[in-house]
C-alpha cells in the first residue's frame, strides 16, 4: 500500500510539474543606473526590468546597499501586471549616502512566484 501511494505521489508530482527553466528565467534586470544626489534630493538607483515569461505577472526588488560586507540601507520596489516581454524602470530612493561611491555593492535580489513557487535571481552593482 505504501509503495502505490508513494508511486501515485510521484507520478502527481511529475505530471503537474512544468518547464521550471521558463519559471525560473521569467523575469530579469536589464539596466541598472545610478544617480548621486544633488541639492535637495536623494542618490537613487534606477533598475529596469523586462517580463520574459509569456504571462502577465509581477515581481519586486529588495535592495541591499552594503559597504564591507555591513548593510548600511534597504530599499524595496514593485513591478506589477507587466504584460509578456514588457519592461518597467522602478526607482529606489536612497537617503543615508549622497554618492554610490560610499558603499561597496548594491546586492539587488529579484523574486516573483509562478504557480505558488517562489523564484529569485540576485543581482550585484
Amino acid at each position: 500500500m505504501k509503495t502505490s501511494i508513494l508511486l501515485l505521489f510521484t507520478l502527481v508530482l511529475f505530471s503537474c510539474s512544468k518547464d521550471n527553466s521558463k519559471a525560473s528565467n521569467a523575469f530579469s534586470i536589464i539596466s541598472c543606473t545610478k544617480t548621486d544626489a544633488k541639492p535637495g534630493s536623494f542618490a537613487t538607483l534606477s533598475l529596469t526590468v523586462k517580463n520574459n515569461s509569456n504571462l502577465e505577472m509581477g515581481c519586486w526588488a529588495y535592495i541591499k546597499i552594503k559597504k564591507n560586507g555591513v548593510i548600511i540601507e534597504t530599499d524595496n520596489v514593485v513591478y506589477s501586471s507587466l504584460n509578456p516581454g514588457e519592461t518597467q524602470v522602478e526607482e529606489a530612493w536612497l537617503s543615508k549616502i549622497n554618492t554610490h561611491s560610499e558603499y561597496d555593492v548594491a546586492e539587488v535580489k529579484l523574486t516573483w512566484n509562478v504557480d505558488s513557487f517562489s523564484y529569485s535571481r540576485t543581482y550585484n552593482y
